[in-house]
């Protein structure tokens, strides 16, 4: 089937495309606190320091309290 080949062709290209836009964007990043991380990922704050631990999202400690950064409609994936 030709035309099932082209098409799989077709999206493999859009999706290539659309990953080398998205890098190019630059990003909006939000620095939240723990407790409202943890809230709009809908985690534990346990999860967050495993993320943080394993690198999949940023903290910083700033006067004693820790951020994390939050980039809009995005979760943290392995």
């Amino acid at each position: 089937m030709k035309n099932t080949a082209e098409l799989k062709r077709l999206i493999k290209s859009f999706e290539v495309a659309l990953e080398k836009i998205s890098l190019q964007a630059p990003q909006q990043i939000y620095w939240v606190s723990r407790k409202k991380a943890a809230e709009l990922y809908d985690v534990s704050v346990r999860t967050l320091l495993n993320w943080k631990n394993e690198g999949l999202i940023e903290a910083k400690e700033i006067n004693g309290k820790v951020y994390y950064s939050i980039l809009p409609l995005t979760k943290p994936t392995k």
